[in-house]
């Protein structure tokens, strides 16, 4: 699959199980370095700080950068390369939307192109799919970093979120064979919520760590 050229799929203009780790190609940060000027020649001080932090997280994690055209990933980290099975070289200079299928939820996904149009944070549940076809449920946690007054980067802080799948597998199985299914589903349902809270907080803790170190470089200057 050629993601670069990905169609769009929706007529927009073009903690879980872990997944198994594919065995993927070394990819080297001077090297996705280097790919990310050919699709962008002029990378800033400011950026290459964003990246040098970024690819130490062990959360999966892409950068966009919104003031190009058809918001391309700009960086991506080991951890995403692992959850989605496709290489940083493939996935840098493409739209998101790569990671999309035809039962991926569209309400969901114009919440995303709405934030992305609008520079404003959200997060959704997505059903994406990995490079060999499995489909996961995605977390996706976006928030704006602003690298200057007039442009930011987009952070994707991307978790396997599966518990909505499980909590109706749970109901399934259960509404029909035990009195107490109503109390088993709520307690699922609040399982959910509150793990769907924490990876939030957890995303915003990151967001806000590179932010710091940006704001501690700025004034050191």
């Amino acid at each position: 699959m050629n993601v670069h050229n990905a169609p769009a799929l929706f007529d927009e203009k073009s903690e879980n199980t872990p997944v198994p780790q594919p065995t993927l190609k070394e990819v080297s940060f001077d090297s996705v370095m280097a790919h990310h000027r050919r699709h962008r020649p002029i990378v800033s001080d400011e950026e290459a700080q964003i990246f040098d932090i970024a690819k130490r997280m062990k959360t999966p994690i892409s950068i966009s950068n919104p003031d190009l055209v058809d918001h391309p990933i700009v960086f991506v980290n080991r951890a995403l390369e692992y959850l989605t099975g496709y290489s940083a070289e493939t996935m840098i200079g493409a739209n998101c939307r790569f990671l999309q299928g035809k039962d991926t939820d569209r309400a969901e996904v114009a919440k995303v192109r709405d934030a992305v149009e609008r520079r404003q944070p959200t997060e959704v549940v997505l059903l994406n799919y990995t490079a060999q076809g499995d489909p996961f449920h995605n977390l996706l946690v976006i928030r704006p970093l602003w690298v200057s007054v007039d442009h930011c980067l987009l952070i994707g802080c991307q978790h396997e979120f599966n518990f909505g799948v499980r909590r109706r597998e749970i109901e399934r199985r259960t509404f029909s064979r035990f009195d107490n299914a109503r109390e088993l589903s709520l307690k699922a349902r609040d399982q959910e919520a509150k793990t769907r809270q924490a990876l939030i907080m957890r995303s915003e803790a990151m967001v806000s760590r590179i932010q710091t170190h940006l704001y501690r470089r700025a004034a050191m200057l």
